[in-house]
């Protein structure tokens, strides 16, 4: 945690990583790779000698073309959002977390803004391509066509998802650094965040980009929050 509100630095997974990944539904999606989805319903007659014959059934099928494993389809780094600019600061709604997917610190950064600006920044220094936005959530059992890397399965929608996606050539962990972020964060217990976060009580103007970070199972965190007017 340190070494990100320190140093600013930023790990991001391949894609294949989130789709192998077996974690309850907690990070691991298989759709992550997808390319295409297909839906359809067909009638399957199971057959046997006619003392044991099976009645004609109704099955729904959901189907996906994905990447092979070997083929590089970007790296992710996906933030949780929670948008307070349009409610009352007296009343707010409660911030929800999947038990399984946070860790006991978390980052709160309070420009959201400007975070996005600085990774923008590194990115183009790189001269990596890279797309930024919201995820859009659809259920993808009633869906039939492409799949691009901001939409996702409406399983995933408590993630409240912001994500950068980055087009790296290889099939391996992308590491770097956008320098140190404590103008723009600061690190609390994520109890506090969730339970007791008395000090976003603020004007409209400074309380409209708002932020907090999760974690990963593997030892490096997830950003969380950006204002939906990004």
């Amino acid at each position: 945690m340190k070494q990100l509100l320190l140093e600013g630095n930023l790990h991001c997974k391949p894609m294949h990583y989130f789709a192998r990944l077996s974690d309850e539904g907690v990070r691991g999606d298989a759709y992550e790779t997808a390319v295409e989805i297909r839906n359809f319903s067909a009638q399957v007659l199971f057959t046997g000698d006619k003392s044991n014959m099976w009645p004609v059934a109704k099955k729904h099928f959901t189907m996906y073309k994905s990447y092979n494993s070997d083929v590089a389809c970007g790296n992710l780094f996906c933030l949780y959002f929670y948008d307070i600019s349009q409610q009352d600061m007296h009343s707010r709604k409660p911030i929800y977390f999947p038990e399984k997917a946070i860790d006991e610190y978390c980052i709160l950064i309070h420009d959201a803004q400007e975070f996005v600006e600085r990774v923008k920044k590194k990115l183009a220094e790189y001269h990596l391509d890279y797309g930024c936005q919201f995820v859009n959530y659809q259920d993808f059992k009633k869906i039939n066509g492409y799949r691009n890397q901001f939409t996702k399965d409406v399983a995933y929608k408590n993630q409240n998802e912001f994500r950068f996606w980055i087009k790296y050539e290889l099939v391996q962990d992308l590491n770097f650094s956008i320098g140190n972020i404590e103008d723009i964060a600061i690190i609390d217990k994520t109890e506090n965040i969730i339970k007791n976060w008395e000090f976003m009580r603020i004007d409209e103007n400074t309380a409209s980009h708002i932020s907090i970070l999760g974690k990963s199972s593997e030892g490096y965190r997830e950003l969380a929050g950006l204002n939906k007017s990004l």
